[in-house]
């Protein structure tokens, strides 16, 4: 090949490889947080999770910029950059009102909280599943201050498509309430469940309580509404014995990770977080529902982080994980569970890095994601220091 026909080559790769990079776009701000709010304040330990009855991705949020939890959720359009509050505590929704007390629960409505990243949607059941969280405005009996849990399970039907009366709109499980049982697992705080649409169980695991990591699993099931723990195995070499009790072994204490689950192979997938007082992980673990059983990958790792954003893609069979961490050369990675491995998307840039008006302190609580089917693209948000939601959108069409 003569030295013009190189260069020609040479430019016609490059052409290829650059017509294939991609960056995620940040969509303008398009409604009002006041009078009434069209668009919802920026929070954090909350989740996007697709609703596919209404092709919208809902979002809890808080009615005023004063109180740091959630009580109001919300539906996103992508397609159209939109949103619509579907429901509230009770209380008029506006963002200047700072003297409304936090909401405590009731039959029909989670009071205020940090949701801590456990909401997830039951296709099954065409409804949003919530699951424990904390605030701390008052206690659980609702005199004086302290640290109030909640140890509850609520859902939430979007299938009807009528924006609920102020209020209502949600179903207690099981919690304080009188005439409910207790939910087993307790106060939960920075754990991470998912769905198994295939087995029909909401499954957890880990998190804090009372500030001290878990080390177990944990499934719902929607029908009974009964929560049970698993007696669980483990297949790897950072497997810890008898972490979740006598003959219960696991992959040990984690808070702050997240899971996804894989309808393809039938898999749940935990990734990242955190170990109270041994730093952040990166490892990936992948669960078996039917046999109870934690396998350890052996693939490379994308790098540690807390509260990782993670969507399975249900056109290519992947998941993929936004790390936030604002690496030059991307944040994006996919994960395969039939062939075991993590592949850095180098060819995508940009994206949510999450930051708060805290100097110095990154608010990676507020990261999270979701992949819309119709769209073929991944949709994220997380807080970039205004306390004003910004989404981000990117398009898959042109990923193999």
């Amino acid at each position: 090949m003569n030295s013009s026909a190189a260069r020609l080559a040479m430019l016609l790769l490059l052409f290829a490889v650059t017509a294939k990079a991609q960056t995620w776009q940040k969509l303008p701000v398009n409604g009002q947080l006041f009078s009434p709010p069209t668009w919802p304040s920026e929070r954090g330990y909350t989740r996007l999770v697709y609703d596919p009855v209404k092709q919208q991705h809902l979002y809890m949020s808080a009615e005023n910029l004063c109180n740091v939890y959630t009580n109001a959720l919300w539906g996103y359009n992508a397609a159209k950059n939109t949103f619509t509050m579907l429901t509230w505590s009770g209380s008029f929704p506006n963002h200047r009102i700072c003297n409304t007390p936090a909401a405590p629960d009731t039959a029909t409505y989670p009071g205020d909280r940090h949701p801590y990243h456990t909401q997830i949607y039951d296709t099954l059941r065409s409804r949003l599943v919530i699951y424990s969280g904390a605030e701390a405005l008052e206690n659980c009996q609702g005199t004086g201050h302290g640290i109030c849990n909640f140890p509850d399970t609520y859902h939430y039907f979007s299938s009807s498509g009528v924006v609920s009366t102020p209020g209502l709109g949600w179903t207690q499980d099981c919690g304080l309430n009188a005439n409910l049982p207790a939910c087993a697992p307790g106060t939960r705080q920075e754990g991470a469940m998912t769905y198994d649409g295939v087995q029909d169980l909401i499954v957890l695991y880990g998190a804090l309580q009372h500030g001290t990591g878990t080390s177990d699993t944990w499934v719902y099931a929607g029908g009974p509404n009964t929560w049970s723990k698993v007696t669980t195995l483990c297949s790897g070499a950072n497997c810890v014995a008898n972490a979740c009790g006598k003959g219960c072994n696991s992959l040990g204490q984690r808070a702050g990770h997240s899971m996804v689950y894989d309808p393809l192979n039938r898999k749940v997938v935990l990734f990242g977080g955190y170990v109270v007082g041994a730093g952040i992980e990166n490892d990936t673990w992948i669960y078996d529902t039917p046999s109870g059983t934690w396998t350890e990958s052996k693939s490379v790792r994308p790098p540690a982080v807390k509260y990782p954003a993670m969507a399975f893609d249900t056109k290519r069979g992947i998941i993929w994980l936004h790390t936030g961490l604002g690496n030059p050369g991307g944040d994006d990675w996919t994960y395969n569970v039939a062939t075991d491995t993590w592949t850095h998307m180098t060819s995508i840039t940009g994206g949510p890095v999450p930051k708060s008006q805290d100097k110095g302190y990154i608010a990676q609580n507020t990261l999270t994601m979701d992949y819309d089917p119709v769209l073929d693209s991944l949709i994220a948000t997380a807080d970039d220091a205004t306390d004003i939601t910004k989404m981000w959108q990117i398009s898959l069409v042109n990923i193999p």
